[in-house]
């Protein structure tokens, strides 16, 4: 995925809300099945994450990792997460590679 990419995202994402929030307890199997799901159905994901400011960014990271997904931005307590659509029908962004 190229900057250029990234930034249209970044520009989409200020348009949702936010629909999955990881809390203080982290990243635990139930969250990324949540996490996983949603990002099936809508393929941009605005995440709200919460516990110690020094954490939040690899909690994204590792977020992102696990999942196989582009972390668009993190930005204070809140990520962005992509994942492209299997279905071709089905894909919001279709231009993006």
């Amino acid at each position: 995925m190229n900057k250029d990419d990234r930034r249209f995202l970044s520009r989409e994402a200020q348009k949702l809300s936010v629909l999955v929030t990881i809390g203080k307890n982290g990243l635990s199997p139930e969250v990324l099945k949540q996490l996983q799901e949603t990002l099936d159905h809508h393929e941009l994901v605005k995440i709200k994450l919460y516990g110690q400011t020094d954490m939040i960014k690899q909690i994204a990271y590792e977020a992102a990792e696990s999942l196989k997904v582009h972390l668009i931005e993190v930005r204070g307590f809140t990520a962005v997460l992509y994942k492209q659509s299997d279905d071709q029908t089905k894909r919001r962004y279709p231009k993006i590679n």
